[in-house]
């Protein structure tokens, strides 16, 4: 299971995917600000979390309600992970070890992950530093 596949393992009945859809918008807004690709790259994300939410309300609620996290975690954490994934695969590369702007775009956004998610206490600075390090690793290996 992934770093962040435990947000995905319970489901529950009822949603609250009206907080987690306005968080994917002021994701979307605030990357709008970064650069193109970083707008691109939360757009991309937006719309996969957009067809998570309404495919699978019962497991967004359970986080939700259940678990205590913030809207705003549940998103920073599921787009943290798709970028991780991405940025892994060397599809974003150049090549070896360089980013295309499209990936540099999903790099921007994965760091802002980062961010909220150290903003909100939901991640220790050392995990946060950890995950970066490997994922900067993984690029220079990779593409």
């Amino acid at each position: 299971m992934g770093f962040f596949g435990k947000f995905f393992s319970r489901s529950s009945s009822g949603t609250g995917h009206d907080q987690i859809l306005a968080q994917v918008v002021a994701m979307e807004k605030a990357m709008a600000d970064v650069s193109p690709y970083a707008a691109n790259a939360a757009k991309e994300t937006g719309d996969k979390l957009r067809s998570l939410v309404t495919a699978q309300p019962d497991q967004f609620r359970k986080l939700l309600v259940d678990e205590g996290m913030s809207s705003a975690n549940i998103v920073a954490a599921m787009t943290a992970q798709n970028a991780d994934q991405l940025l892994s695969s060397g599809e974003l590369h150049i090549y070896r070890g360089v980013l295309s702007e499209r990936g540099s775009g999903y790099l921007a956004l994965f760091r802002y992950c980062l961010k909220n998610m150290l903003a909100t206490g939901h991640m220790e600075k050392e995990y946060a530093d950890e995950l970066d390090r490997n994922l900067q690793e993984a690029i220079r290996e990779v593409g």
